[in-house]
């Protein structure tokens, strides 16, 4: 129960969907370990995104921002990777092409 909770929490308090992602009661059964485990990933590129944004913001070089956009373009491939359909996955996706939109 605790797992659905954290993923009903981080989807903005509404239902999860799964269409075209296997077996839901499976999902369930398995305690939506899985599915925390690509929460938990989603949190650890935001948790990383956030440094490097608070780091950017601290020495705006313009020579570093090709760095930056190498790192954010990884974290957005490693995010598409992930099939977990969630409101804070398409958050975070804004977050970071925003990030890259103003470099």
């Amino acid at each position: 129960m605790k797992n659905f909770w954290k993923l009903y929490q981080n989807n903005n308090y509404k239902m999860i969907e799964f269409h075209g992602q296997g077996n839901v009661e499976e999902k369930i059964k398995n305690n939506l370990d899985n599915e925390v485990n690509d929460l938990n990933t989603l949190l650890e590129i935001e948790r990383e995104f956030d440094e490097l944004e608070t780091e950017r913001a601290n020495s705006p070089r313009k020579k570093d921002n090709e760095f930056y956009k190498r790192k954010y373009d990884a974290f957005l491939n490693h995010i598409m990777k992930i099939n977990l359909y969630i409101y804070i996955r398409n958050i975070f996706i804004e977050k970071i092409q925003s990030a890259i939109r103003s470099m």
